[in-house]
């Protein structure tokens, strides 16, 4: 997971900076905790139950990639 902060407009004070940083950290925490969690549960089906659900061991991965994006 790669990540973008523009911490440094001249717009923005000292403690804008922080909040923004520290929203950052937040949302890297969120992301961080869904790829884990959906890793985890993912890795510890069967593969017929991964083929139940139209996925492949080879897909855990990008899956997990996924959802951590999309929180």
């Amino acid at each position: 997971m790669s990540h973008a902060i523009e911490l440094h407009r001249p717009d923005m004070g000292l403690f804008g900076r922080l909040s923004a940083a520290r929203d950052a950290m937040r949302q890297h925490s969120r992301q961080a905790k869904t790829y884990r969690t959906t890793r985890h549960e993912l890795s510890i089906m069967s593969d017929r139950d991964l083929a139940d659900i139209g996925l492949s061991r080879g897909d855990i991965e990008d899956i997990s990639l996924q959802a951590a994006m999309e929180v």
